[in-house]
């Protein structure tokens, strides 16, 4: 969020995007759906990511990582088009977690982006 703020000094063209959704509420991410709503974003929430936590877990369990990964790419190239920064964040559940950071790191080599991994560092309740 911090991140995001600091942008908004340079320009009001910003987007948030999620690789992963957590999609608990109505079938939408409702992490996103604040951020959209913080920062006046217009995007629609289910533009915000590309697939649900359970979809990603079921293609890499079906052998499908390399679809995935084009899955994730795409969805990103359509969703930045016109803005100016997007930030891109993990998601917040331990099972997204386990798949997320060596997906999201490959993916993210494609896209040729910077990564700032920020950890709570808190200890998950169990």
């Amino acid at each position: 969020v911090g991140i995001l703020f600091s942008m908004m000094k340079h320009t009001t063209n910003i987007g948030f995007f999620r690789p992963f959704s957590d999609e608990k509420v109505d079938k939408k991410d409702s992490h996103t759906s604040l951020i959209k709503t913080v920062f006046g974003m217009e995007d629609e929430v289910e533009d915000m990511s590309a697939c649900s936590i359970a979809e990603a877990l079921d293609m890499i369990s079906n052998g499908r990582e390399d679809e995935l990964k084009d899955m994730i790419v795409a969805a990103y190239q359509r969703y930045k088009t016109g803005k100016e920064f997007v930030l891109v964040s993990s998601t917040s559940t331990d099972a997204a977690n386990a798949i997320e950071i060596p997906v999201i790191i490959s993916t993210t080599l494609s896209l040729d982006l910077c990564i700032t991994y920020v950890f709570t560092g808190e200890e998950s309740a169990q």
